[in-house]
């Protein structure tokens, strides 16, 4: 119930034949009587005390005169009756704030029967949702300090806030769905990651290779990192992926790079990526080098192009002079394929007994091998 403030309130009869001289409601929801003659002699009028029936409805009892005129009434229809016009004659006054015992004027209103109906079922299944939702559901699998604790790890690390959630026992959807508001929509949602902050005196470009320059920066200190970008997420919605900048794999000529872009990859040199975002291009074949020859210091002011020299011919291997192996000359080959014309078997047969195979034979018969001798003769 409203705490009343004496100086606004405003108190009225009320408006049920019979009583109007006797009791007076005001716009606080509070019912007095007034002084009277009685039988008994002069009462004076007081701030009667509501009862409270099972439904939690505030009500009272009044009196004109004696014991059979006792009236038991709602005191938010003495309020609404005697300061909420009615000129349609509706039957029904609601409570807008769902709170019973608030029979201030500001809080009632008068509507149909149906419509009193249609929002207490409204109210009842929002109290049920809010009941069952969160910690109140029984197949909740973890609490609402474990989704606050992922939300706020997730600003910093997405991935590592989905291991926590498996780890707490959701499966890896239902850790994604606690993210992004899918469940748990009444808790907080993650603050939206910030892009990782520049060093001093830092300069970012597009990388150079194909494929990779709307997706990867390379800085002027030899870092890298991938571009910010909206990424498609669950039912149609999007995703800011923040910039991130990348773990750089160590190698002995210096740090390389796995790329990776729309089911793309290239791996590739660091060095590779500050030369050819930050300095002119080459002339002729060169290779990005360090000037100090620390493979590590990949800032720009220290990379350059070297020319690349080529590589001397190498000699011919000694090798022994490669010995003739075959057993037929271009005289028995011309022979067996002049002979071929009348008896191929016989052709056949001359190779044979030149210590060849016949598959041999047949192959210089046919051109297949001693292509460089005519095949009709």
């Amino acid at each position: 119930m409203t705490t009343p403030d004496t100086a606004a309130e405003e108190w009225r009869p009320v408006v049920e034949p019979g009583y109007e001289d006797f009791y007076e409601v005001s716009s606080y929801g509070r019912v007095r009587s007034l002084d009277r003659h009685t039988e008994r002699g002069f009462r004076r009028g007081r701030v009667l005390k509501p009862l409270v029936n099972r439904n939690g409805r505030r009500c009272v009892v009044l009196y004109a005169g004696g014991t059979e005129t006792a009236r038991k009434r709602f005191i938010y229809r003495l309020v609404a009756g005697a300061f909420l016009p009615n000129p349609d004659g509706l039957p029904e006054v609601d409570h807008l704030d769902a709170d019973c015992k608030n029979d201030h004027v500001s809080n009632l209103e008068w509507v149909t029967h149906a419509e009193n109906q249609r929002r207490r079922h409204e109210r009842a299944r929002a109290r049920q949702e809010e009941a069952s939702r969160g910690e109140g559901n029984s197949q909740a699998k973890i609490t609402e300090r474990g989704v606050r604790k992922m939300r706020r790890l997730a600003a910093s690390d997405r991935e590592a806030a989905v291991r926590l959630g498996e780890d707490l026992g959701l499966s890896r959807s239902a850790a994604y769905s606690a993210l992004n508001g899918l469940t748990w929509s009444h808790l907080p949602p993650v603050a939206a990651p910030e892009d990782p902050p520049s060093l001093d005196g830092e300069e970012w470009r597009a990388v150079t290779v194909p494929g990779f320059e709307e997706t990867h920066e390379v800085s002027s200190l030899g870092r890298v990192r991938s571009v910010a970008r909206e990424t498609p997420g669950p039912f149609d919605s999007t995703r800011r992926k923040p910039a991130k900048v990348l773990t750089l794999l160590p190698r002995t000529s210096g740090p390389v790079l796995n790329l990776y872009a729309r089911k793309r990859r290239a791996q590739t040199r660091v060095i590779d990526l500050v030369a050819g975002a930050f300095l002119p291009e080459p002339s002729g074949e060169c290779v990005a080098s360090p000037k100090n020859d620390d493979p590590t210091d990949l800032r720009a002011e220290n990379v350059e192009w070297v020319a690349v020299e080529p590589a001397p011919a190498k000699p011919a291997p000694d090798r022994p002079p490669a010995t003739n192996q075959t057993k037929l000359d271009d005289e028995v080959v011309v022979e067996m394929r002049r002979l071929a014309q009348d008896d191929p078997s016989a052709a056949v047969r001359l190779g044979v007994s030149r210590g060849v195979t016949a598959q041999a034979a047949r192959y210089a018969i046919s051109g297949r091998t001693w292509r460089h001798l005519p095949l009709n003769p």
